[in-house]
This record gives C-alpha cells, structure tokens and sequence, in this order.
C-alpha cells in the first residue's frame, strides 16, 4: 500500500511538472517590449537611460507573462522618471551621465523573482513625508 501511495506521489508530480511545462514560456516577451518602454520615457524627460535584461529565458506560466507587462511598465517609467536623475545632478554626484536600470528574472526557491534596480538617487525621504503630511 505504501508503495502504491509513493508510486502515485511521484505519478502525480510527473504529471504537474509536463503540465507547467506545456504553459510556461520565457518572460523575453514582455522583458523585451520593456526596452521601449524605457526608451520613450528617456525621451520625455530628456535622460539618457540604458536597459539591461537578464533572465530573459526564465520561464513562467504563460498567463502571468501578460500580467506582468502593466506593473512592469509603471515601475520602469517611475524609475526613470523618479529614480534616475539629470545628467547634470549625476555628473555633480560623480556619476556617469547615463542612467542604468536593471531588469532580472530568476528563480529563487521555487519561485520567480524579478528585480528592477536603477543606479538613481534613492527616495527623498524628507520630500516623501513633506507630500504626506500636505
């Protein structure tokens, strides 16, 4: 009987793995369409502003490659709008001109992580609770 469970168990987990298989597809999809985005928003506020993808083969469940394009853009435009400053206040900072932002996809136990990183100025802490208070 204990075989027969364990045999199920590990019947069981083949299955569910050929069907994750089946409906997972790479992020390099949407990762890409990224690029654009980053690139018109470079444009609106006149910054220079380089995308780095990595990842982009990591594969996920082909339903949540399109719901993570709508966060992803708003995340992406905030930092370069928000996040990376004007050449000038980078060049005063001892920064390179060029803003970087990084957009990674891994898995990290069990589960699909993806990070965005700029090498901007950080949150205005002082600014943020100014806005709140008002």
């Amino acid at each position: 009987m204990i075989k027969r469970i364990a045999s199920m168990k590990t019947l069981t987990r083949d299955i569910q793995d050929a069907v994750m298989a089946v409906r997972a597809q790479p992020v390099r999809s949407v990762f890409q369409r990224m690029q654009r985005v980053v690139r018109e928003a470079s444009s609106m506020t006149h910054k220079d502003v380089v995308l780095t993808l990595e990842g982009e083969d990591t594969e996920v469940d082909r339903t949540l490659v399109e719901k993570l394009s709508d966060p992803l853009t708003h995340m992406l435009r905030n930092a370069v709008d928000h996040g990376i400053e004007s050449a000038e206040d980078r060049i005063a900072a001892g920064k390179s001109a060029t803003g970087h932002i990084l957009l990674s996809a891994g898995h990290r136990s069990g589960r699909i992580l993806i990070t965005i990183k700029d090498d901007g100025g950080g949150i205005n802490h002082e600014r943020v609770l100014a806005i709140a208070i008002k």
